[in-house]
C-alpha cells in the first residue's frame, strides 16, 4: 500500500498528490493551527511537535499519531477529517473522552492509552461501524462504563483490570 510520510506539512518539495490527499492535508493543517491556538503554543517547539508527529496518508487511509503531547482536548475541527481511520492520542491529558471522534464514521482504531479518562460514552461508540478497537489502558474508568460496555460494543476494546477498592 502505497503512502506519503509527512514530516512537516509545509515544508520542503513533496511528492505528487491527489487532490484527495491534498484535501486531507489542509484539514490536518487546520486542526493542527486551531490546537495552537487553544493554549498549547505556551512552549515553543510545542506546534512543531504536533507538526512533526507521523502522519501517514494513503489513497482512503489516514493515520494520525498526536501521543504523548500533553493534550487535554481536541478542537471541533477534528470532526472535518472524515477518511481518519487510527488515532493516537496516547499518553496525553485528557480527562474526558473526545467525543467528536464519534462523528468520524470511517475511524477504525482510537488509542487513548494512559490518559485520565474516568467517563466514556458507549453508546456513542456502539454506534460506530467502523470501529474496531478502542485501547483505554491506564485511565481510571468508573465501574459504569466497565458493566455496561461489554454487552453493547461490537469491538475490540482494552481496559486496564479494575483496582479494588479499599
Amino acid at each position: 500500500m502505497a503512502g506519503y510520510r509527512v514530516e512537516a506539512i509545509s515544508s520542503g518539495p513533496q511528492p505528487a498528490l491527489s487532490s484527495h490527499t491534498t484535501l486531507a492535508l489542509s484539514r490536518v493543517d487546520a486542526v493542527l493551527n486551531t490546537m495552537t491556538v487553544l493554549g498549547h503554543s505556551q512552549h515553543d517547539d510545542y506546534y512543531e511537535n504536533y507538526r512533526s508527529n507521523c502522519i501517514t496518508l494513503a489513497s482512503a487511509d489516514a493515520e494520525l499519531n498526536l501521543e504523548g503531547n500533553y493534550i487535554h482536548r481536541l478542537p471541533e475541527e477534528i470532526q472535518t477529517l472524515l477518511h481518519l481511520r487510527v488515532i493516537n492520542l496516547s499518553r496525553n491529558k485528557f480527562r474526558h473522552f473526545p467525543e467528536q471522534l464519534t462523528s468520524l464514521q470511517a475511524l477504525e482504531t482510537i488509542n487513548l492509552e494512559e490518559n485520565e479518562i474516568v467517563d466514556v460514552p458507549v453508546e456513542k461508540l456502539a454506534l460506530m461501524e467502523s470501529l474496531q478497537s478502542v485501547n483505554l489502558m491506564s485511565n481510571p474508568l468508573n465501574e459504569e462504563v466497565r458493566v455496561i460496555a461489554r454487552p453493547l460494543i461490537k469491538f475490540n476494546l482494552l481496559m486496564s483490570p479494575a483496582i479494588p477498592q479499599v
